[in-house]
């Protein structure tokens, strides 16, 4: 697998995937793309927003068993 990106700003990435070091060139081509956001090459990634979480107070009581 080959990669080439180039930027609107005029900064280019070049590399060729070997199947060894597959996880190395992922982690590349996303830093690349994640520096050349603002210069409008790609548009960032959606992230999700965490959620609010809301405290419970909840009162456990024993049961009790009647004959």
């Amino acid at each position: 697998m080959y990669f080439d990106m180039i930027c609107s700003c005029s900064a280019s990435f070049h590399i060729e995937l070997d199947t060894d070091s597959e996880d190395a060139v992922w982690l590349l081509v996303n830093r690349f793309i994640n520096a050349h956001v603002q210069c409008g090459y790609m548009t960032s990634i959606a992230e999700q927003s965490p959620t609010e979480k809301q405290q419970l107070n909840i009162k456990i009581t024993p049961e009790t068993d009647t004959p």
